[in-house]
């Protein structure tokens, strides 16, 4: 076995299954023992930069990392930039770079560079293989760096490559990424118990669903914001995830969502600053006389601080929803335990064409106690008969009319479907507080009579 069977073996052994490639001479022998090893699919690309932004973006959407093969220095070079924005996210990349031949560097030939000093600005492991026998043991421990969230760079002379004597490594232990200290996880308790003004920001794996519902709970129990970082390494969005807005780009925005702050929680974000400096304004976002607590800092295993901040706030969030629900619909304990309320909530939402039951269950998990007592409502008067509109009449959005005696907005069964549709669709990216009034509203439509059946038509 050469060392470039050995370090494919090793790489598929590791759970690396994808390589996105641009190679070059040096790099021949690589992707000649691709055929070998089909587990290990090659992609070309016609650009480093496509190549190394692709093995970023894999990585942040599959959770594991990539590998990307590049020809020299030079290759390098052409996709650095998206390995400095792999390593901005954490995403893990296995970076093989080809060199020359050990022999042959001393010729200075025109292709001859310092790679080790190109790689080290996106670097967090930086190995060159010295021997075939030590390609396999070099590549585990690449491997093992990229699941930490880290660029491992692993440069391979062309002779370590084409000569015998490689030998495929078992997968080494992933280094494990530091947790947050407990007490600032005791202070972000504190301050969001506080009362005062508490922002949560969210970056990393905070921003995937699990780690957004985890977020909206605690902001509905303790009366705080939530926001992404500018631009998260990736943003879960869609049906059944909690809505959150992003910090703005332009200084004045972000000042503006950040204003009278006094306590700024960070989970899995940076402390946020001005991408650039501009004469007469702050570098640093944070509030004068804010606080900071980094209770899970950037790149850092977010599950465990996640758990064990919102098992704190749990308990309130739920006792608080339970309260409001229970002042406007008193037996709502009683109803819950009914047969037939259950019955009711496994049929689909006419407006929404959703399954009742998980449209209360986000309702629940957000904390929107409005969402939930317009459920209850809507049970009781299941049977209300609607009133019908005049098809000779305007009933567009947000029009204020008068029907049976009931005054407010009133929606066709088709403009709900439509706008649901259009949320789908991503019409309300940005607006999300705009769409929670319109839903709630919607809800206490449907039990005060002001859905109406037939088509939109035109007003005269």
């Amino acid at each position: 076995m050469n060392g470039a069977h050995s370090l494919l073996a090793t790489l598929v052994g590791s759970g690396v299954d994808v390589c996105f490639a641009n190679p070059g001479t040096s790099e021949m022998h690589f992707v000649a023992a691709l055929d070998g090893v089909p587990e290990l699919r090659p992609v070309l690309a016609l650009f480093e930069g496509v190549a190394t932004g692709a093995a970023d973006g894999f990585a942040r959407m599959a959770g594991s990392p990539a590998a990307v093969l590049l020809h020299l220095g030079p290759g390098l070079g052409n996709g650095l930039a998206n390995l400095h924005n792999a390593r901005r996210a954490g995403s893990g990349v296995v970076a093989v770079v080809g060199e020359h031949a050990t022999g042959h560097q001393r010729h200075d030939a025109p292709l001859q560079s310092d790679i080790a000093a190109v790689a080290g600005s996106v670097s967090a492991w930086l190995r060159t293989s010295a021997s075939p026998a030590d390609v396999g043991r070099d590549a585990a421990d690449a491997v093992a760096a990229a699941r930490a969230g880290r660029i491992a760079t692993l440069i391979l002379p062309a002779d370590a490559s084409w000569s015998d004597g490689g030998k495929a490594a078992d997968p080494a232990p992933v280094p494990r990424r530091p947790v947050a200290d407990p007490d600032a996880l005791r202070a972000a308790a504190d301050a969001l118990r506080s009362g005062e003004p508490t922002l949560l920001l969210l970056g990393g794996d905070a921003c995937r669903a699990e780690g957004l519902a985890a977020a909206s709970r605690i902001a509905a129990a303790t009366g705080a914001r939530m926001l992404t970082e500018t631009f998260p390494a990736r943003l879960e969005r869609g049906a059944g995830v909690a809505a959150v807005g992003r910090l703005g780009y332009v200084v004045e925005q972000a000042q503006h969502q950040l204003a009278g702050v006094r306590h700024l929680v960070l989970l899995g974000a940076r402390t946020p600053a001005a991408f650039f400096a501009y004469p007469g304004k702050p570098g640093s976002l944070v509030p004068d006389g804010a606080a900071v607590h980094a209770v899970a800092p950037h790149l850092q295993a977010l599950d465990q601080q996640n758990h064990e901040l919102r098992q704190r706030l749990a308990a309130e969030a739920r006792h608080r929803l339970d309260q409001q629900v229970e002042a406007a619909i008193p037996n709502w304990r009683d109803l819950d335990q009914h047969p037939d309320w259950h019955q009711w909530l496994l049929g689909i939402d006419p407006l929404s064409g959703e399954l009742r039951q998980n449209l209360l269950n986000q309702a629940k998990a957000s904390g929107d106690a409005a969402r939930c007592i317009a459920f209850f409502r809507s049970f009781f008067n299941r049977a209300r008969p609607q009133p019908h509109a005049s098809s000779s009449h305007s009933l567009s959005h947000g029009a204020r009319r008068t029907l049976s005696g009931i005054n407010g907005p009133i929606y066709t069964a088709a403009q709900i479907a439509k706008l649901y549709d259009q949320k789908r669709r991503g019409a309300y990216a940005g607006r999300e507080a705009e769409w929670a009034r319109l839903e709630v509203d919607i809800f206490r439509a449907q039990h005060e009579g002001r859905v109406v059946g037939g088509k939109d038509v035109q007003g005269k």
